[in-house]
């Protein structure tokens, strides 16, 4: 048994083993690694790419931290031993490699958002940015939920009125077809998004009174405020295409959250109980980090 105490429920953790009520298939040893005794780091260049976007947007990713460069195109031969040998000299290095497409055009994005922000009078800072809330299940006494947001609570004048917002940065290579159907997408992090703002227990988050300070919860009480994805496309586009896409919140939508909520706390009772076992597939193996010689069920081999 697995002496793990309080469950913390995330929204990367639901979407480990739900998406839109369904149950995944899933590998319990890997989410145990990536999720919840976190022995091994989650990495995939669409991640790093999105760290990076966040870090150029607002200063800094969800862990707190920052990506502030992202994979670059090799160097020739050459230049590799002219930097070996600077190394050697202690001087600094004379050759980084050159920005790749992907690259050049995120931070393109990047300074367009610094400008739409201008535009809707958005002022972002360390109080307002990657914003941990945590908040008490109402009936899993072992249980907290945990959601970090990228923005908010923040003002944005959008037609002339000011708006209270809370924002969720997305980029995507494609926003008409990653996009274009959002009734077939997971909204689990938006529905966080609504039902963390509600009823914050400062006890629990004491770092919060300035932030959701009065006029802010009364707002937030009477419904006025938008939940809101802000997308940005980094495709291959002359034009800088971004759209803020509100998120409404209504019981049924509350009452599926609640139940993926639950479905992933007995998930983890569960094993937790009777342990963490592996489930492994080509497909689940090639995204873990666990090399073979720490999971020998590794599948390394596609078999078709």
């Amino acid at each position: 048994m697995y002496d793990i105490g309080i469950i913390s429920v995330s929204t990367s953790l639901i979407k480990k083993f739900i998406s839109m009520g369904n149950v995944l298939e899933h590998c319990p040893a890997y989410i145990y690694a990536v999720s919840i005794g976190k022995t091994h780091k989650e990495e995939s260049l669409p991640m790093l790419q999105g760290s990076y976007f966040e870090t150029g947007c607002i200063g800094k990713c969800a862990n707190g931290s920052g990506v502030f460069d992202l994979p670059r195109k090799k160097l020739t031969k050459k230049q590799e031993n002219e930097n070996r040998l600077a190394e050697l000299k202690g001087l600094p290095i004379p050759h980084v490699g050159e920005k790749k497409i992907a690259h050049i055009r995120i931070d393109e994005r990047i300074a367009v958002f610094h400008q739409r922000k201008n535009d809707y009078g958005l002022i972002i800072n360390e109080n307002n940015t990657q914003i941990t809330i945590l908040k008490r299940h109402p009936h899993f006494k072992d249980c907290i939920l945990k959601i970090i947001m990228d923005i908010g609570p923040c003002f944005m004048v959008i037609d002339g009125i000011p708006t209270l917002f809370n924002i969720d940065l997305k980029l995507t290579g494609d926003i008409a077809f990653k996009w274009g159907n959002v009734s077939n997408m997971d909204h689990t992090q938006m529905k966080m998004y609504h039902e963390m703002i509600h009823d914050i227990d400062f006890e629990l988050n004491p770092h919060l009174r300035n932030i959701f300070d009065e006029n802010i919860v009364s707002l937030i009480k009477a419904g006025k405020y938008v939940n809101a994805y802000w997308v940005w496309d980094y495709g291959d586009t002359e034009t800088v295409i971004e759209r803020i896409m509100p998120y409404q919140w209504d019981a049924i939508r509350k009452a599926e959250l609640y139940e993926d909520i639950r479905k992933t706390y007995s998930f983890v009772k569960y094993y937790n109980e009777h342990g963490w076992t592996t489930n492994p597939s080509y497909d689940r193996c090639s995204k873990c980090p666990k090399t073979k010689e720490e999971c020998p069920a590794k599948e390394t081999i596609q078999i078709i």
